[in-house]
């Protein structure tokens, strides 16, 4: 099992424990160029990502066509709500393979689309904001980053 592998196992049965309020920042400085992120988004009755868009890094930081996102089911950057980002948001509660996509959707990022070259340049920040911003301690095999 490759590591990108374990992280999208890891991520799945994160992102399925994850309380109302909820907010996962994942995200590293990639080899050639400037820091790239994903957040997901934990509400009440929806959950939502985003993948940091073109017109946020600049277009040199991409070395992959577009395609790579929209075929796991990122959409594109330009939504009102969610800026030069790509994006999803879904219902919830959601069926388990859907958290299971969204892993998928965001190693796809870091890694197809991206090319970072593994998981281990990437680290995590998460908190409950409907919790007084208290921080969340997730199994993900990566470096936690803590902001406070």
């Amino acid at each position: 099992m490759t590591e990108w592998n374990q992280l999208i196992d890891h991520l799945t049965a994160e992102i399925a424990r994850l309380p109302d309020g909820a907010i996962v920042t994942i995200g590293g400085t990639k080899p050639s160029g400037p820091y790239v992120q994903s957040q997901i988004v934990q509400l009440e009755d929806s959950i939502w990502g985003e993948f940091l868009g073109d017109a946020v890094l600049g277009a040199t930081s991409i070395e992959a066509a577009p395609e790579a996102m929209t075929n796991v089911g990122w959409r594109p950057p330009g939504n009102p709500d969610h800026g030069r980002n790509w994006w999803i948001e879904l219902p919830w509660p959601v069926p388990s393979a859907i958290y299971r996509q969204l892993a998928t959707m965001i190693v796809t990022g870091f890694r197809d689309y991206h090319r970072f070259p593994g998981p281990s340049a990437l680290s995590y920040h998460a908190w409950n904001s409907a919790a007084g911003d208290r921080p969340i301690e997730l199994d993900l095999g990566l470096l936690h980053r803590d902001l406070s």
